[in-house]
């Protein structure tokens, strides 16, 4: 693993501009439109963590399966590959690289007992077989990049440096719905987790001697 984020594949190899973000999936937008695209990344952004609740699996655990499904879709088409293949996947491969133990039969039984996820999943032939074999297709497309850089540890850090501790439940679930964004494919975790704190701040109604406080 990287020391730093500095040093890491995360930062070298994945961190895109918003314009080239945009101008991703070409050939699906052609298909449909770049709205509908959007919608169908938000979509399955958050089957991902339906289905991690569903298996009770740690945040971080969701959070490393959203960021390879957003880059996956960097460089593949939706046309090309199922994203019913691709949700679960991503978060079995998470699993594995976070250390957590959860077998591929398990996914399967969570989609069969969760209503929302059984209705997706519905006539479609989603087997232990297909997600192993997928594996191999993510690993490829990630180009084994697999250590991923997360706000989470930034957050706790700058508010326990400030003496806003008080904040850190707001600041984690802000932190958690920064993935249903692109950040994580434009901007480092640190900028990300002075972004969160600050709008913590100003949600928390803060007064502007904290928020001078905390810019220093």
């Amino acid at each position: 693993m990287a020391a730093s984020f500095e040093s890491s594949s995360h930062r070298r190899n994945w961190l895109r501009g918003k314009r080239e973000i945009l101008n991703s999936n070409a050939e699906d937008i052609i298909a449909t439109s770049a709205d509908e695209i959007r919608r169908l990344r938000l979509y399955f952004v958050e089957i991902i963590h339906t289905l991690g609740r569903a298996l009770r699996l740690r945040q971080r655990v969701i959070a490393t399966a959203v960021v390879f499904f957003k880059r996956f879709y960097l460089i593949r088409s939706f046309g090309e590959f199922d994203p019913r293949v691709t949700a679960p996947t991503m978060l079995f491969v998470a699993a594995k690289v976070e250390e957590t133990d959860c077998r591929a039969q398990k996914f399967l039984n969570a989609i069969k007992e969760n209503q929302r996820l059984s209705a997706l999943y519905k006539g479609t032939d989603l087997t232990i077989d297909k997600i192993l074999h997928f594996e191999f297709e993510v690993l490829e497309a990630l180009e084994f990049d697999l250590i991923v850089f997360h706000p989470y540890r930034p957050v706790c850090m700058i508010l326990d440096e400030v003496k806003q501790n008080k904040m850190l439940q707001m600041a984690w679930s802000i932190t958690n719905d920064s993935y249903r964004t692109d950040l994580c494919l434009e901007y480092s975790p640190a900028k990300i987790a002075i972004a969160v704190i600050y709008l913590s701040l100003v949600l928390q109604k803060c007064s502007q001697v904290d928020r001078e406080r905390y810019r220093k």
